[in-house]
């Protein structure tokens, strides 16, 4: 059994030694975002969470790698809800997260809190897009 794709009216057909699934949301995952450098993929879910999961380079086959891939999770407050936007700067050395009510977290790779904003307004504000300037590594 193998996994099926369809794109428009264009379908792709996966065999399963091909495919790997990455476990450990909770809830459903609203986004996900390759790293610059290419072997971190960040995901956000409806858990209040963010993950950082590192994928080996070449094929994800039982003979190449042992056990599927490892995350690093990015907790963000309870009353957070939604991780909906992921953005890495230029280098891949920072993930902004943003939350469905309104908090923005900027992490270190290796799942450090640099930055902590929580938008507070009398109106509910929702981080729905969010992107680094050019340039940003610190």
């Amino acid at each position: 059994m193998g996994i099926t794709i369809a794109s428009s009216s264009t379908f792709w057909e996966f065999p399963s030694s091909d495919v790997t699934i990455l476990e450990g949301h909770s809830s459903e995952v609203f986004n996900c975002s390759w790293s610059p450098t290419g072997s971190l993929l960040a995901s956000g879910s409806g858990d209040s969470t963010a993950r950082i999961w590192t994928i080996p380079d070449g094929p994800c086959t039982s003979e190449t790698h042992s056990g599927p891939p490892k995350a690093l999770v990015l907790k963000h407050n309870k009353r957070s809800k939604d991780v909906t936007v992921l953005d890495w700067n230029g280098e891949g050395t920072l993930l902004a997260t943003g939350t469905y009510d309104g908090q923005l977290r900027i992490w270190s790779k290796d799942g450090k809190v640099g930055l902590d904003l929580f938008f507070c307004l009398y109106e509910n504000l929702q981080i729905i897009n969010y992107a680094f300037s050019k340039g940003m590594s610190q």
